[in-house]
């Protein structure tokens, strides 16, 4: 048993009195450990700038020790923080034997805050054994060494309107002590009390922040006024000096400036003055000045008023003043008359209506004046206006007469006279001259009508003159021509329906209709000048020869301007009459794929033309039918001028069916501005199908006992065809022979186009024999336009009896000096035993080998393997071994052979490797029909990539057997007659294909359960 060694210490505290002791203070701690004392530790207390970058603590024993004395310390926050005002730190300090301190040392960090001294801990924890700790925290203070920061007011505005104005103060740096600081505000040009809110108070600013605000109410009036200031200042700072003491505060002005108008005003002219009032909106708080000037309207400076302009000035507080013009008084009878007095550089106000009008009433009689006028002898009756410058209060009455001048009065004119009144109120009246209309053609003539003693008013303009215009003139036409644009020029003729002794002149000018100028024609235009005499002139116009065909195209020319004429036909029209010959239509012939989607033809114009070109088309069929195998189109082609080809696009149909090239065609007919030269585009659909694969089932019927029966193949398309498909069968023997078993044929087959099925007949003999199932192949050679998915049909003869063995497998190889022939059986049913045949051909040929039968297992239900060696077989030989299988009745069935070249050496991995085969090969399954196993065995003459595998009829994959690189020589591989999934297929035919780099060959297994 171990023993423990229990090590007790014990811990004592002794309290001296200060009588005692000859000491005051705590109490005093001894640690004894066996009878051997303590070492105390203390550490000391520390003070330095935060400049300094660092402060040592100094730790000490109270004796010297004989072994290293340690102690773990670390550092704590007072006032200080680590990381603002020091580094923390931590870790173990080991004062050595016969040392008596150590130092630790802090890093400090130097800020440019003001602030208080600051102060952290160093403690001391876990001594060693042989010390305690006495004093076991190092206080440390750190001593500040930078200025206090300086208080900034910075200046401030705002407008009247906003209800205050803020003050910012600031420090220059931030501060570790709260600082504060009186403030006052005092007037500028803004008043306490009317402009803004007097205020003291003091400003706070807390340790660590950098700026606080004043803010000062301020009072919104609604007089437009300069903006006013006042000012803040401060004083008393604490913790901080002041920079900036004094911040002035602009209180913006937001009122608008009042509105100066000046109103209209009215005098007689005998008043003397007329007096305007100038009137400010509201009151200002500046100095408002405009100046002003009079302006002549109807009445005149001078003669109506006297000028006048000076500035007025509205001293703060007032809002009118008056300006008063003169007006002068005189004899005439007047309208009343107007001038205006206009305001102009206004300063500290807006103008709101800055004209005043005066109007001068006049106190004269009215004057009468009469008008001239004009009309043509045709016109009718002269209406002459007797107007007074002003209505009257009472009727004005006046007499008046007309006088020749150039017409003479009887002849142009019919004469009067008279008095004319114009009612109180009225302003004017009318006199009326009837005028003589002649045929002759002549000049303008005139006449007077004079007025003459007026009553209650006077004569300012007493004659009017009537001018007669003559209305006779002689008329101009110009005709219409038509010329072929290869005559050079065509010429209008200008007639004048009579001549006069004066010269007769019209403009002319040539204008574009259809027709362009500089292309189709020359533009001219010109005067023509008729002297007294002529009356026909021409205008001739050059015409240009193009080679476009075209319409036929017009211009025009123009006549305007008449002089002593006027125009009857003011238009002449040319027809340029073309002579080019009209383009031609052409649609090419096109072929495509029908998988493309679609044709396109082009339709092509022999030359550019100006003219819009129209063209109908319509599609129709040829081999193609519309709607199997393009969509029928119709529609009319437009060729804008100067195009030459438009397009027509014809949808095709791609149908999946193998058939020969087909023709649609495309007509073209009823052209517009042209004519076709080749109307019919043939447009060829070429085919892209893949032609489809033909395929023969399989077909099982029951051997019939008496009479024949018939076993029906059919031969399948994979899909339509729109071509016929022929193709040549016959049958041939497998373990059924003809005639004995069935009746051989040989023939050929065709499938019409669209369908895809026909059918082989077989005729099935009956027998007597008791025999097994036997089978018989039909093969089909390479069809026409088809391609073979499946080239042998398998017929099998139900017989009417049980095989008695049923083989696992039948194999050979090359043993010592002979062949190795090995079977293994399945079951056996009353099995005799075996005989061996052997034959250099597949058919026929096959002698028996053995001299005895090889012993069977009779009936058994479990699977027996068997041995015969041919000792008679020829190195370098191919032989084809059958199995003949005896029934202890003395029946006999024979199995299909397998082939076997000698010298070849098979692996138990059934990879045979010997003699390489010359030819690639794929052998038939063995045994075959099968279940639940057989042997597929295959020859490579060299390294192939190889894939078999197992399908279905349908195409379907079955399974894969090999896939991969595979060596030279012959191959085998066994199939369980299951799927990729492992499931069991159902019983059938199934086809085995071989596929390497340069070889395909595929054959069909039986599958029986």
């Amino acid at each position: 048993m171990t023993k423990s060694v229990i090590r007790i210490f014990f811990s004592f505290i002794i309290a001296f009195s200060a009588a005692s002791a000859g000491f005051a203070g705590e109490p005093a701690e001894e640690r004894l450990a066996g009878s051997r004392g303590l070492v105390s530790i203390s550490i000391d207390d520390v003070s330095a700038n935060e400049s300094d970058g660092s402060m040592t603590f100094t730790v000490s024993l109270s004796e010297t020790p004989t072994a290293n004395v340690s102690m773990n310390y670390s550092t704590s926050n007072g006032s200080a923080r680590s990381g603002d005002d020091y580094v923390s730190k931590s870790g173990t300090l080991t004062i050595p034997s016969g040392l008596t301190s150590g130092t630790i040392t802090i890093n400090l960090i130097n800020d440019n805050i003001d602030e208080n001294s600051e102060t952290f801990n160093v403690n001391l924890s876990n001594p060693s054994a042989n010390a305690s700790i006495q004093d076991n925290q190092g206080r440390g203070t750190i001593l500040d060494n930078d200025s206090p920061p300086s208080i900034s007011v910075s200046n401030a505005s705002a407008d009247e309107g906003d209800g205050t104005i803020s003050f910012n103060v600031t420090l220059s740096s931030a501060s570790g002590k709260d600082i504060d600081v009186d403030y006052s505000t005092s007037d500028g040009s803004a008043e306490a009390g009317s402009d803004y809110t007097a205020k003291s108070g003091n400003v706070f600013i807390s340790a660590g922040s950098t700026s606080g605000s004043i803010t000062i109410a301020v009072i919104d009036d609604n007089l437009d006024e300069p903006d006013e200031s006042f000012s803040v200042g401060l004083s008393n700072a604490n913790n901080a000096g002041l920079a900036d003491a004094t911040a002035s505060g602009t209180i913006r002005d937001n009122d608008s400036q009042p509105a100066l108008s000046i109103n209209d005003a009215s005098a007689d002219e005998g008043d003397g003055t007329m007096s305007f009032t100038v009137s400010l909106s509201k009151v200002s708080g500046k100095q408002v000045k405009v100046d002003f000037s009079t302006a002549n309207g109807s009445a005149r400076a001078s003669s109506d008023f006297t000028y006048k302009a000076g500035t007025l000035t509205f001293s703060p507080g007032s809002t009118s003043q008056k300006i008063t013009v003169s007006i002068i008084d005189d004899a005439d009878d007047e309208d009343d008359e107007d001038f205006t007095v206009e305001l102009s550089n206004q300063q500290n106000a807006d103008i709101g209506d800055g004209q005043g009008r005066g109007v001068i009433r006049d106190n004269d009689l009215p004057s009468l004046s009469i008008n001239d006028l004009s009309a043509s002898e045709g016109g009718g009756p002269m209406s002459f206006t007797v107007s007074l410058s002003r209505p009257n209060t009472m009727p004005v009455m006046v007499q008046y007469s007309t006088s020749d001048g150039s017409a003479s009065s009887g002849d142009d004119y019919t004469g009067t006279s008279g008095n004319i009144t114009i009612p109180a109120g009225m302003s004017s009246n009318t006199i009326f001259v009837s005028l003589v209309d002649d045929d002759a053609y002549e000049n303008d003539e005139d006449f007077f009508v004079t007025l003459a003693n007026p009553t209650n008013a006077t004569i300012k303009d007493k004659s009017g003159k009537g001018t007669i215009l003559n209305d006779d003139f002689p008329t101009l036409t110009i005709d219409d021509v038509s010329v072929d644009e290869n005559a050079g020029k065509a010429t209008f003729t200008v007639k004048l329906s009579s001549s006069i002794p004066d010269d007769v002149t019209v403009d002319f000018q040539s204008r574009d209709s259809t027709a362009t100028a500089g292309s189709d024609y020359t533009e001219n235009s010109g005067k023509l000048t008729f002297i007294s005499g002529v009356t026909t002139q021409t205008i001739d116009i050059d015409i240009k020869d193009d080679t476009v065909d075209e319409d036929d195209e017009f211009f025009i020319v123009e006549l305007k301007n008449p002089i002593n004429a006027t125009l009857a036909s003011s238009r002449g029209i040319a027809t340029i009459v073309d002579n080019d010959v009209t383009p031609s239509l052409a649609i090419n012939d096109v072929a495509g794929t029908e998988g493309a989607g679609s044709v396109t033809f082009t339709v092509s114009l022999s030359q550019p033309s100006p003219n819009t070109i129209t063209v109908d088309y319509a599609t129709a069929d040829s081999s193609a039918a519309a709607g199997q195998d393009y969509a029928a189109k119709s529609g009319t082609l437009t060729f804008n001028p100067g195009s030459m080809n438009e397009s027509i696009t014809i949808s095709l149909v791609d149908d999946q069916l193998d058939e020969g090239a087909e023709n649609l065609i495309v007509e073209l007919k009823n052209p517009g501005n042209a004519t076709i030269s080749d109307g019919v585009g043939v447009g060829q659909i070429q085919d892209d199908d893949d032609s489809p694969f033909l395929s023969i089932d399989d077909v099982i019927v029951q051997e019939p006992e008496t009479n024949t029966t018939s076993m029906l193949f059919t031969v399948s398309l994979s899909k339509p065809s729109g071509r016929d498909i022929s193709f040549a069968y016959a049958s041939f023997d497998s373990t059924a022979t003809s005639p004995d078993d069935y009746m051989s044929i040989s023939d050929s087959k065709t499938i019409l186009a669209g369908d895809t099925t026909a059918s082989i007949m077989v005729i099935v003999e009956s027998d007597t024999l008791a025999e097994i199932d036997e089978f018989l192949t039909i093969k089909i050679g390479t069809p026409i336009n088809a391609s073979l998915a499946d080239s042998v049909g398998v017929g099998t003869i139900l017989g009417n009896i049980t095989l008695s063995v049923t083989l696992e497998s039948f194999e050979a190889k090359t043993g010592t000096n002979s062949v190795e022939l090995n079977w293994t059986t399945r079951t056996e049913s009353g099995n005799a035993g075996f005989n061996i045949l052997r034959s250099n051909t597949e058919a026929s040929g096959y002698e028996k080998l053995n001299s005895a039968l090889v012993p069977g297992a009779g009936t058994s239900n479990e699977a027996h393997s068997y041995t015969f060696a041919d000792t008679s077989a020829q190195s370098r030989s191919t032989y084809f071994y059958k199995l003949v299988s005896v029934h202890n009745d003395g029946t006999v069935y024979t199995h299909p052979p397998i082939e076997f070249l000698v010298g070849l050496l098979t692996s138990i991995d059934e990879e045979i490797v010997a003699d390489l085969p010359t030819d690639f090969s794929l052998a038939q399954n063995f045994p075959n029909p099968f279940n639940p196993q057989t042997i597929i065995s295959y020859s490579l003459p060299n390294p192939s990539d190889v894939r078999l595998s197992i399908y279905a009829l349908n195409g379907r994959l079955i399974r894969t057997l090999v896939a991969g690189k595979m060596a030279a020589g012959t191959h085998r591989i066994v199939w369980d007659a299951t799927d990729v999934d492992g499931r069991q297929v159902a019983s059938g035919t199934y086809l085995y294909i071989l596929k390497t780099d340069h070889f395909q060959q595929q054959r069909k297994l039986l599958f029986l359960k």
